[in-house]
């Protein structure tokens, strides 16, 4: 599942999060620097209006610094929560002892006389302006929080919402299962024995009864998900005959990882309809699975159309799988489609498991 620690941030919450930053950047120093002129103006200190300008350029040069806070926090997405806190309060602190320096001197050069104690007075001054970026970066902070958590619980609500109508397609073909594979079997039992015809009709219904079977919400491990896979591209074999050769490779240590049930299942049947169907060459269709660090990589290929528009129709199938890896993974999965060097088509999907581990 997510960690709430982890979760990266998508394309669609970064601009709406950046917009709030900018607001609440602008808020905090315009406040600060009305809240600092009305002190000045009680006190009957530093009211002359070159003192008003400089405070006024020290406000814009403190947005800027809290901006540049916002991206140096950000370049740091997805890692744990705890860790970009403690970035950011390493950014207060630096931002207090630059903007301590710029104030002392900008104000140093509208003093009449030389201040005494200079070092006692930037020691003041980074002590008074910590404060300030410190509780800029909670505030930063709690902001990112809150819309990670919002972006957190759209993408669970995604995820059920495609349960759901997984769900609901999977009834559509669930009629009356036991009858479908019962006449299957009947007519198995019709043809001769330990013929093509037998093995064909006998391995149509184990794949009609385990996708039926399955709950669409659920993960299932790898070994299973390619036991389902084999089943179809078996079937095929049967269909396309000497046209179609197949490169199964699921490699030991990525046999009991979990994915979402089915989820090949598109991106394996586009291989086919639009790799062999459409050519009258023989055809090379690969799947395979396998750990690079704690990434865990599958690759669905064929060696049929070179070009991406002799595949028409992919898009669909591939778009609803990128949609589910990311109501499922977040950030930490990603899915790459397009023409192979040499021709051909291959889908490549990467899960980062460090999330998981965490």
């Amino acid at each position: 599942m997510f960690d709430r620690n982890r979760r990266g941030m998508t394309g669609r919450a970064r601009p709406s999060l950046a917009r709030a930053t900018f607001m609440l950047t602008v808020t905090f120093w315009g406040a600060s620097f009305i809240l600092l002129s009305m002190r000045a103006e009680l006190l009957g200190q530093f009211n002359e209006l070159p003192t008003y300008l400089r405070r006024l350029a020290l406000s814009v040069i403190g947005v800027v610094l809290c901006w540049g806070g916002h991206l140096v926090i950000m370049r740091y997405d997805g890692v744990r929560f705890r860790n970009r806190a403690l970035i950011g309060m390493v950014f207060a602190m630096a931002a207090s002892v630059l903007y301590a320096l710029i104030s002392q001197a900008m104000y140093a050069s509208g003093m009449s006389e030389p201040d005494d104690m200079p070092f006692i007075s930037l020691i003041l001054s980074i002590n008074y302006w910590l404060w300030f970026f410190v509780g800029w970066t909670g505030l930063f902070l709690g902001l990112v929080y809150s819309v990670e958590s919002i972006e957190h619980e759209r993408q669970l609500s995604d995820a059920q919402i495609s349960g759901h109508l997984a769900k609901v397609t999977a009834l559509r073909y669930q009629v009356n299962p036991h009858f479908l594979f019962n006449t299957l079997n009947a007519i198995a039992s019709l043809v001769p024995r330990e013929t093509k015809a037998e093995r064909l009709i006998l391995d149509l219904s184990n794949f009609f009864r385990v996708t039926l079977s399955i709950d669409p919400v659920a993960d299932i491990s790898m070994a299973r998900e390619f036991e389902i896979q084999t089943l179809y591209l078996n079937i095929e074999k049967v269909r396309y005959g000497e046209r179609l050769e197949l490169d199964i490779k699921l490699a030991p240590e990525a046999r009991d990882i979990q994915v979402p049930s089915l989820l090949l299942q598109p991106l394996v049947e586009n291989a086919i309809k639009h790799g062999v169907a459409s050519s009258r060459d023989v055809v090379h269709v690969g799947l395979s699975a396998c750990l690079s660090g704690t990434t865990l990589m599958i690759t669905i290929d064929d060696d049929g159309a070179a070009e991406p528009s002799l595949q028409p129709g992919t898009g669909i199938g591939i778009e609803n799988v990128r949609q589910r890896l990311h109501s499922r993974f977040g950030n930490a999965a990603r899915l790459t489609a397009g023409p192979r060097n040499g021709g051909g088509f291959a889908v490549i999907i990467a899960i980062d498991r460090s999330t998981d581990a965490a």
